[in-house]
């Protein structure tokens, strides 16, 4: 049968605490082994408990308090799987009886209940979807705390996710493809990386997306400035950000006529 991870977050509420109790109770009299973790995210790179992770055998689902794709991209990071695991977020889940059965797993015997324990502090750091990530370098060159650096292979990573600032998330929102998450910024969907929540990115950031990947903008490459003068809202590209050239407006018979009507007029008042 199935092993579950099912952490609990820092500053657990009673409603919280009730929920993992009653999803476990329901987990293993479905057959399956429920092992109760600290809370995924602040747990230290070195934790033995990421050791005790990656050793499990059979399938494996991850319950916690993220949203899904953070949640992949914290369990990436620590060289698990994240995308062949189911992943749920309890704070989705209105009862226990809903949060297993969107699991999905077949029944079985009773199950049994296993803790990892570790004294965890507070964290508070980036996750990147390394699925969405252009290596474009914005992040590394606006942080400036250090978080980023190169790896060996010239690949931008977390390498000092300690050295973050609590509750910045500002690299996410420069970042041209939204792919850095602040999992635990609940003021903002997108930055917490909700299902299809995206950073909207400003005309700023936009230029210095395509300024230094070079990439050419795909709206420039087939529409004029006069073409993308009405689809914009602040006299820039919307892909690209790039400021658009003066645009004339083309001759107009209409105005023309109007030209010629206001020049008679000021003829026959120069007559007078």
């Amino acid at each position: 049968m199935a092993t579950i991870i099912l952490y609990e977050p820092r500053d657990v509420t009673p409603d919280q605490a009730k929920l993992v109790a009653d999803v476990t109770a329901c987990l293993t009299t479905d057959g399956h082994d429920v092992l109760h973790t600290p809370d995924l995210y602040d747990l230290p790179e070195d934790s033995p408990v990421w050791a005790n992770l990656k050793g499990l055998a059979g399938p494996v689902a991850v319950l916690g308090w993220l949203h899904p794709r953070a949640l992949r991209w914290l369990l990436e990071r620590r060289g698990l799987d994240g995308s062949s695991l189911p992943l749920l977020n309890l704070a989705t889940c209105a009862s226990a009886e809903e949060a297993c059965l969107s699991l999905r797993l077949p029944k079985g015997s009773a199950g049994r209940v296993e803790t990892l324990r570790e004294d965890t502090a507070p964290r508070w750091y980036p996750v990147t979807d390394l699925s969405l990530c252009t290596n474009c370098g914005h992040c590394r060159q606006f942080c400036l705390f250090g978080v980023y650096e190169l790896d060996e292979a010239g690949q931008v990573r977390v390498t000092n996710p300690d050295h973050c600032k609590a509750g910045c998330p500002a690299c996410s929102r420069i970042c041209p493809t939204s792919a850095i998450m602040f999992p635990l910024y609940h003021q903002d969907p997108a930055i917490a990386g909700a299902p299809d929540h995206f950073v909207e990115r400003d005309a700023e950031a936009r230029r210095m997306f395509y300024a230094r990947t070079e990439h050419p903008c795909p709206l420039c490459a087939v529409k004029g400035d006069s073409e993308i003068a009405g689809i914009a809202a602040d006299g820039c590209c919307p892909e690209c950000g790039r400021e658009l050239d003066t645009v004339e407006l083309p001759p107009s018979p209409t105005l023309d006529e109007i030209d010629a009507l206001i020049g008679r007029l000021d003829d026959l008042r120069g007559g007078r």
